[in-house]
């Protein structure tokens, strides 16, 4: 037997124990290409500081232990920079696993996920995963997005969950505080806003999530910070979705290094 022929058999016997809605997705890509500028994933610079780099704290990392569990010190530290307390934040392996950790503790088999499109693929990824179905709203041939459209979807669909980049990748487009409050208004749907290019513009609702009782804003390190490596993303919201999404959190998500 060839071995293409022995990896077909273990692909087809694999099919059998895999769960039908991962059966149609790909392994998500990720190229490992040499250049100096890489805009489809938007890693910047190496920006590390010598100080940091050269320094010996890597020996008071106490790696041989498991790290805080709750990331305690990071949360205030990223608390202080959105201005709100720990208790309103969640830090975890990338705002992938914020999206993910959102989906475990909210959408079920069956509900509907709003998005708008173009947008972050990962969405209708882990909404597939969750057998949830993706709804989308078209955006313009401007790429500008109609929020009155997006609130009758809403209103047309009941999602569980409404997730928009904001500014939305890969466009570019940047929704008005308002509009984002109109729609958040507007839906009892959970209003998942990802602000990973937030600091590059302005209008963040990060500061206004204990105004809401369906608001949550992700964030990222890995844009403006450039620190894709260490993997660190974030979200914020009231104490109730907070404590939902920890109920759902694995242990230990967050390595001791990211934690530093």
């Amino acid at each position: 037997m060839s071995d293409a022929t022995a990896k077909y058999k273990r692909m087809v016997m694999t099919m059998k124990w895999i769960k039908e809605s991962v059966k149609d997705l790909k392994t998500y890509p990720t190229p490992r290409k040499s250049m100096e500028v890489k805009l489809d994933s938007n890693e910047g610079k190496n920006i590390c500081l010598l100080d940091v780099c050269e320094s010996t704290f890597l020996q008071d990392l106490q790696i041989n232990l498991y790290p805080d569990g709750q990331s305690c010190l990071l949360r205030e530290e990223l608390g202080k920079y959105l201005g709100l307390p720990a208790a309103n934040i969640v830090a975890g392996n990338g705002s992938s696993e914020m999206i993910d950790l959102i989906m475990k503790a909210f959408v079920e088999k069956g509900d509907k996920v709003l998005s708008v499109f173009p947008s972050f693929s990962m969405y209708g990824v882990f909404a597939k995963i969750y057998s949830a179905e993706l709804v989308s709203v078209e955006s313009r041939l401007d790429f500008s997005l109609d929020v009155n459209a997006v609130i009758r979807k809403a209103k047309e669909s009941a999602p569980k969950a409404v997730f928009l980049c904001n500014p939305n990748n890969p466009t570019g487009y940047l929704l008005e505080k308002e509009e984002v409050e109109a729609i958040a208004q507007a839906t009892d749907a959970l209003l998942v806003l990802d602000e990973a290019y937030m600091e590059f513009a302005c209008g963040s609702l990060a500061q206004d999530v204990t105004a809401y009782e369906n608001l949550i804003v992700l964030r990222t390190m890995s844009k403006a910070f450039g620190l894709a490596g260490l993997r660190l993303g974030y979200l914020a919201s009231n104490e109730g979705i907070v404590e939902a999404v920890n109920r759902v959190r694995p242990p230990y998500n967050l390595n001791a290094l990211t934690q530093y």
